[in-house]
């Protein structure tokens, strides 16, 4: 019996160590009555630890379960919003629509006047750019790149008073190019100096000084200058070295041509720049001048060819009965009827430069052939050379 007693204080000895831990001396049970008195407790601890651990687990879960629902409720809002802003979207796309079409309507004519104005101001400030009549009138482009600038977007109109202004200009420059005007203005000598003098303009074909000496208008400078050489043909050009410069030279009787100097840290630079009779441009019935430049989309006559088109100014000064037939030829990029009207322009650009030069008009004439007469045939399968010859202006002689 003692034996067993002694089993059973044992296994529930082992079974307070398994439940309560590890437990001191003096905690010790000392009967079996103090024994299922500390597993009762043991007990009672881990209900209490169980509760609290079931509580929280139960708070994290609501918590969890609040958070999804509140994405649900997030999610349904931002689906009614993005399906209210794209109907929104919509609706605004509906009445862009309707506004433009009403703009359009309102505008009516003044759209294609509108059109003319830009233009009317881009090919004047093209000519004024080299024009002679911008020495006595200096600053005329600055209102007309300020009035392209505004015309080129969208959201503005000109005013009346830039109308007027605009019409204006075209009316002085073409009064102004008939003129033989007598006024004062700065003239730079070969040295540099600058000098205001009296000069004498003849229209918009030269500009004389009151000793009688050719002045040449640097458009990029807005100054006239002189230069002559010496009877040998030598002549001193003072100019920055750090920068590359273009000479002309000019002769009467004689085909014009120029040389580029580059820039060079040597203080003194010698070129030669040789000229040949004005007759030999002529090659059986055509006048030879170097490829005649435009800019893309464009008929206005640039510095360049300006330079060559003296020469074709030369030769008929000097050939008082000859004429000529100005022929504008493009490339086969762009649609036929884009190309023939380009090819027109820019053969009336031509004409009106030369006739501007003092040549009677009955005595050239211009016509564009847009792709048609192509000097390489070569099709859609051209080269950037073949692209460049077939664009051409050539200068047939009607008459000797």
């Amino acid at each position: 019996m003692k034996n067993k007693m002694k089993l059973l204080g044992v296994a529930i000895g082992a079974l307070v160590l398994a439940t309560t831990g590890t437990v001191s001396a003096q905690d010790k049970p000392r009967s079996l009555d103090q024994l299922l008195r500390l597993v009762q407790q043991g007990k009672t601890s881990e209900a209490r630890q169980n509760g609290k651990r079931e509580a929280e687990f139960k708070q994290a879960k609501n918590r969890q379960a609040a958070l999804l629902s509140q994405a649900k409720q997030t999610r349904v809002n931002e689906e009614n919003r993005s399906a209210r802003l794209e109907k929104n979207f919509e609706e605004n796309e509906v009445s862009v629509a309707t506004k433009q079409a009403a703009l359009k309507e309102k505008l009516g004519s003044l759209t294609e006047l509108f059109g003319h104005i830009t233009s009317a101001s881009g090919d004047l400030r093209a000519n004024l750019e080299t024009s002679l009549t911008s020495v006595q009138y200096p600053g005329r482009e600055v209102f007309l790149d300020g009035l392209v600038e505004k015309m080129s977007g969208n959201d503005k109109l000109p005013s009346i008073e830039e109308i007027e202004r605009l019409w204006f200009e075209l009316q002085r420059e073409a009064v102004e190019t008939g003129r033989i005007v007598k006024f004062s203005t700065e003239v730079s000598k070969p040295n540099g100096d600058t000098s205001t003098t009296d000069v004498v303009r003849i229209g918009s074909f030269n500009i004389v000084s009151a000793d009688g000496q050719y002045l040449k208008f640097d458009n990029l400078e807005n100054k006239l200058k002189s230069q002559t050489t010496g009877a040998n043909g030598i002549g001193k050009i003072t100019a920055a070295c750090d920068q590359a410069h273009v000479v002309q030279a000019f002769k009467m009787g004689y085909e014009s041509n120029a040389e580029t100097v580059p820039s060079s840290k040597k203080g003194e630079k010698s070129i030669r720049i040789a000229l040949r009779p004005i007759d030999e441009i002529v090659e059986g019935d055509m006048v030879k001048l170097n490829p005649i430049l435009f800019d893309f989309d464009k008929h206005n006559i640039k510095p360049q060819a300006a330079f060559e088109l003296d020469k074709l100014v030369e030769l008929m000064k000097k050939n008082p009965e000859m004429v000529i037939k100005v022929e504008g030829h493009t490339d086969n990029r762009g649609t036929d009827a884009y190309n023939l009207d380009l090819s027109e322009r820019r053969a009336r650009s031509t004409v009106q430069y030369v006739i501007s030069k003092g040549i009677a008009k009955d005595r050239i004439s211009g016509k564009g052939f847009g792709e048609s007469k192509p000097a390489i045939d070569c099709g859609n399968n051209c080269t950037d050379e073949q692209y460049h010859k077939n664009r051409r202006s050539e200068f047939i002689i009607v008459k000797k």
